[in-house]
């Protein structure tokens, strides 16, 4: 803030605030202060931007700031206001213990930035990232842990916190065309991140190899067929002539009858 300073004759002072506009004169005779404005000011606002750590990706939390509340899913809250000094108050979210949970900032001209952490019930937590491969851009996913908690998400990775211990997981997908090459497991959270990796194949139609198998069967079988019956008839053929064709015999006389 710039103050300019005007000695003159009438008044006792005048100053000008640089962030406002506003010209205030000190009246010697009355030991008031007049402020003079004849034009609409223009105050300079500045950003005020909390950043959270610690929230599994998409939870929703809040910042009060003075009495105006914003909330987000994402890990930054920003208010953009003047020149000030400002009280803050982070939302409780359950299960979770945010620090700083309260706190002032003061705004002078310049952007202000405030970190808050949660942690899950007063542990400390760490970043467990499953990255996929092998799906269609825009796919969405699922990663379903043993404790009930489920994430998806339609880019390459689902990210989430998680305190030290051993977790089970399942990997599940809606798109019935692929399928996870391993689709459950087991990762141990020990005092540092987790990064694990999860492959997609498309799935193969079996019933398509079965119905082209079946039917280069039953063409086998037909051919099989007409060969077994065409042995037969020239089988049955070779029999008949066998013996060569017969002579023609004439027939006995019949003898007439005696008187």
């Amino acid at each position: 803030m710039s103050i300019y300073v005007i000695r003159c004759t009438g008044p006792a002072g005048v100053a000008c605030d640089s962030s406002n506009g506003y010209v205030y004169v000190a009246n010697h005779g009355s030991g008031t202060v007049s402020v003079i404005s004849t034009s609409p000011q223009i105050i300079k606002k500045y950003s005020v931007t909390f950043t959270e750590s610690g929230l599994p990706s998409g939870t929703l939390w809040s910042v009060t700031l003075n009495e105006t509340t914003e909330t987000s899913t994402t890990d930054t809250i920003t208010f953009s206001v003047p020149n000030g000094k400002y009280s803050y108050t982070i939302g409780s979210i359950s299960g979770y213990i945010e620090s700083p949970s309260s706190g002032t900032k003061t705004v002078n001209g310049a952007d202000v930035n405030q970190g808050i952490t949660f942690t899950l019930n007063g542990t400390k937590v760490f970043v467990v990232t499953f990255t996929k491969n092998g799906l269609p851009s825009g796919t969405i996913w699922y990663v379903n842990l043993s404790n009930g908690q489920s994430f998806s998400s339609t880019t390459t990775i689902i990210t989430f916190y998680e305190p030290n211990g051993t977790y089970s997981y399942t990997i599940s997908i809606k798109d019935k065309n692929y399928s996870a090459a391993i689709s459950s497991g087991t990762f141990t959270v020990n005092g540092t991140n987790v990064n694990q990796t999860i492959t997609f194949k498309a799935v193969t139609t079996s019933t398509n190899v079965i119905t082209s198998t079946n039917y280069l069967l039953y063409i086998v079988i037909v051919i099989v067929v007409i060969i077994a019956v065409l042995a037969v008839v020239m089988t049955m053929k070779r029999g008949k002539n066998k013996g060569g064709p017969k002579q023609w015999q004439e027939p006995p006389k019949q003898q007439p009858p005696q008187q």
